[in-house]
């Protein structure tokens, strides 16, 4: 009947409703009003309702359940950036701690292999190339996912000078040493690769043969510390090497004659590595030592090698001990020594001790004019 009108319990036992049933003044037939404030809710506003047209709940947001979908997705994003972080400090931790074990260990074996002491030396060589599997393991771990940002596995080395600074040398040039050169030793033939450092082992299968002059030590450089540092000195700026303002031929000579190994020969290494410090790791890794396959740029970001004086020293103890382990002396040839420290785990170019030899050739020839 038109304009009747009932009373409707409301939900809750509230204040009865009254709901006017036929045409209503503002003609919509499906309209609804709840007394004492309630909000106005028809077909168009998404109210639920009961048979007799009783509004049953509040207007219900059909945005919310897609918001709050995104709020715990970008929670969970947040939650897994946050979890990877913590994964790469605490791997970062790791690797550090490591590369103290490796430098500790390195000393204990140099001091072993001073004694004589045959037996704890072989032990520890082992134990360092454990250590240094272990180390590129976690190296793996710290890459970032093939198709990543950084591309996945090991990058190419640095351009020359874009490496990270170096320490600077302690209290400028070094004392000269007393008495005559370091011996002069032989050479090595030619290669590439990079040095796996503190004895790794190297790649398998047999040393590429020699080729070409095996070089002799210069006869006018023997005996005169002074002269064989300016000359290294002097060969380096003609080369427009960075490392030849950084004293780099007083610490050839200084852990040269530490380690009983020609400055020559580690002259012609970082020829044959990083072109005097201008290419690859650049001259805060000269001699590419620490330059592991797997990260090149450990050479410049670790602080056991980053640095004209840290390469060369930790180039000399290394080429002494990966010489005597490839069954070679101070006392050989230039090439055998080569070969040797090749042999022992140098690199894993098994042309590497070639490309060094050719290259103490070229100094030892410019030592003789000069």
């Amino acid at each position: 009947m038109p304009g009747e009108v009932r009373e409707v319990q409301g939900i809750g036992g509230g204040k009865p409703a009254q709901q006017t049933q036929g045409p209503a003044a503002t003609g919509n037939p499906a309209e609804t009003r709840v007394e004492g404030g309630g909000q106005r809710a028809d077909g168009n506003q998404g109210a639920h309702r009961g048979a007799d047209g009783v509004q049953l709940s509040d207007d219900v947001n059909e945005d919310e359940g897609p918001r709050d979908a995104n709020k715990a997705d970008e929670k969970k994003k947040a939650n897994e950036a946050q979890t990877e972080e913590d994964k790469k400090k605490e791997l970062e931790e790791q690797l550090k701690a490591l590369d103290k074990k490796i430098e500790d260990t390195e000393k204990q074996l140099k001091e072993a292999v001073r004694k004589g002491d045959t037996r704890e030396a072989e032990r520890l060589e082992g134990e360092l190339g454990q250590l240094h599997k272990d180390r590129e393991a976690l190296v793996q771990q710290l890459q970032p996912p093939q198709g990543g940002q950084d591309g996945g596995a090991a990058q190419p080395a640095a351009p020359a000078g874009q490496a990270g600074p170096g320490p600077a040398p302690a209290g400028g040039a070094p004392q000269m040493p007393m008495g005559g050169g370091a011996p002069m030793g032989g050479g090595a033939p030619m290669g590439g690769g990079a040095p796996m450092g503190g004895g790794a082992p190297a790649g398998g299968g047999e040393l590429a043969p020699a080729t070409g002059a095996n070089p002799t030590p210069p006869p006018n450089l023997q005996g005169d510390d002074r002269k064989t540092a300016d000359f290294i000195n002097n060969y380096l700026r003609s080369k427009d090497s960075p490392a030849a303002s950084q004293h780099a031929g007083e610490y050839m000579v200084k852990y040269g004659k530490e380690n009983n190994v020609d400055p020559l020969m580690l002259l012609s290494i970082a020829g044959h590595e990083t072109q005097f410090g201008k290419t690859g790791v650049g001259v805060n890794g000269m001699l590419g030592v620490g330059a592991y396959d797997s990260d090149p740029n450990n050479a410049t970001r670790n602080p056991t090698f980053s640095g004209v004086e840290n390469q060369i020293k930790k180039g000399a103890e290394t080429f002494a001990r990966l010489r005597e382990k490839g069954g070679a002396s101070a006392t050989d040839s230039v090439a055998a020594q080569a070969a040797a420290a090749n042999r022992g785990g140098w690199a894993t170019d098994r042309n590497w001790h070639n490309g060094v030899t050719r290259m103490y050739s070229q100094i030892a020839a410019a030592a003789q004019q000069g």
